[in-house]
């Protein structure tokens, strides 16, 4: 079958293009066109639920920084306290901690969850004392 098709494909080469329209004609007549749909249908599922299950939900909280307070000692005492309470209420799930500068002087973002999928935040900030903005 290949070298039937190299055969076409030479003869094209050479300026015949007849046998150009007999090759595509042979190729699209012997393609199964059910598989193909139900190829393309099944890759048009997927990746239609693969879009939905991507969470895009921006869990980050800003809190304030007390007075002489910096971000490495907010993030320090916020990473340790979220491990802290993930560990003790739920003992087999990983932390998810996030702590960094937020957007304006004197704030930090952050975030504590659990591997179970819930959300630790504002449970860890009134621990420590963190006011929100």
């Amino acid at each position: 079958m290949q070298h039937i098709r190299w055969l076409h494909f030479e003869k094209l080469l050479l300026g015949n293009f007849s046998r150009l329209t007999s090759l595509i004609n042979f190729s699209f007549t012997h393609i199964n066109h059910k598989s193909t749909m139900r190829f393309f249908a099944l890759s048009a599922i997927a990746a239609l639920f693969a879009a939905v299950s991507v969470s895009a939900t921006d869990e980050r909280l800003d809190y304030k920084l007390k007075k002489g307070q910096t971000v490495d000692q907010f993030c320090s005492k916020w990473n340790d306290a979220c491990e802290s309470y993930i560990h003790s209420k739920y003992p087999s799930s990983s932390p998810g901690v996030y702590c960094e500068a937020g957007p304006f002087s004197g704030q930090v973002q952050v975030y504590c969850q659990g591997m179970v999928i819930t959300q630790f935040t504002t449970k860890v900030a009134k621990q420590i004392g963190a006011t929100p903005v």
